[in-house]
């Protein structure tokens, strides 16, 4: 408990995301995904970069469909789809490849990022770091289709504070203040730690804020997500204060 002079306030943390309770959004069709959307984050499409490059661009599609043709006639493959998420840095070239879905067999699926990384192709220097989805089917031809990666909020790991006016809660007196919402940007870095933090919107007295911000820096959080790879990241955490 933390006392100063006036009136005991009683914080309580709003959700910083959906309740877990929300039924299952549609997919984006751009993010090329057969599978519903991670459970329990608030998730995003990413609109860098701002024009698709084509397949060709990314790999040597005609090499890359020659070779896989060959490694289903190997490993006498069915049809099937793979999913893979390319990052890129600024310099152009491809940094990180990932299968982030698949309904093929995991030898057949890990060969095919085998073989985007051996046939992968340099693009031109950008002024920011990007990414993009390639989606391999096998039918009767290898088709290719690129897509948009999906960034997902950091949250706090508490599942319980997930929903509006959850458990968690703390008593402090201070200065008299009306009821409202006071909204807290936290960044955070890959591993959830708190990089930073700031009062976004609300006004409070620079004693309580020194408070609320403690307050909400002793939480712990879960990082946001690049196609389910923890990346540095920021969230909203609206925090109630109301006079008792």
């Amino acid at each position: 408990m933390i006392r100063h002079a006036s009136a005991a306030l009683l914080l309580l943390l709003v959700a910083a995301c959906a309740s877990v309770h929300r039924p299952h959004a549609a997919r984006d069709p751009s993010l090329l995904s057969t599978q519903p959307a991670p459970f329990g984050r608030t998730c995003h499409v990413l609109q860098e970069p701002a024009e698709l490059p084509p397949a060709a661009a990314l790999v040597d599609s005609v090499a890359l469909r020659a070779a896989v043709r060959a490694l289903r006639a190997d490993q006498d493959a069915a049809g099937g789809y793979a999913l893979l998420s390319l990052s890129y840095d600024r310099f152009g070239s491809n940094v990180r490849r990932t299968v982030i879905e698949h309904d093929l067999p995991r030898t057949t699926a890990d060969s095919l990022q085998k073989l985007v990384f051996a046939h992968r192709r340099t693009l031109e220097p950008t002024e920011t770091e990007w990414g993009v989805r390639l989606r391999l089917e096998l039918g009767d031809e290898v088709r290719m289709r690129v897509g948009r990666q999906e960034y997902c909020e950091a949250r706090p790991r508490d599942r319980t504070l997930h929903s509006p006016y959850d458990a968690m809660s703390a008593r402090y007196q201070g200065p008299g203040t009306r009821d409202e919402t006071v909204w807290i940007r936290v960044y955070l870095d890959p591993v959830g730690h708190v990089s930073g933090i700031r009062v976004e919107r609300g006004m409070v007295s620079t004693a309580l804020e020194h408070q609320l911000l403690n307050y909400v820096r002793a939480l712990s959080f879960e990082p946001a997500l690049a196609d389910g790879m923890p990346v540095s990241g920021s969230t909203l955490v609206p925090v109630f204060v109301r006079r008792r």
